[in-house]
């Protein structure tokens, strides 16, 4: 763990205080993003990293 059970506490406990934040400010009710939120938001950028990713495999684009 990079982090102590303490400090890993702080950082959950202040997202929830942002969402928190954000919900009450804007008079909103809590709306979950989804687990692949940031993969669907930054398609292209995934794309490029696992296409690397495999031609540092050993594949390239000549596979059907």
């Amino acid at each position: 763990m990079k982090f102590g059970k303490k400090r890993s506490l702080i950082v959950v406990a202040h997202s929830v205080l942002v969402i928190a934040w954000h919900m009450l400010t804007e008079r909103k009710p809590y709306q979950d993003l989804g687990p692949d939120y940031f993969e669907r938001s930054r398609a292209e950028q995934v794309k490029r990293y696992r296409t690397r990713k495999l031609e540092h495999l050993g594949y390239s684009e000549e596979y059907p």
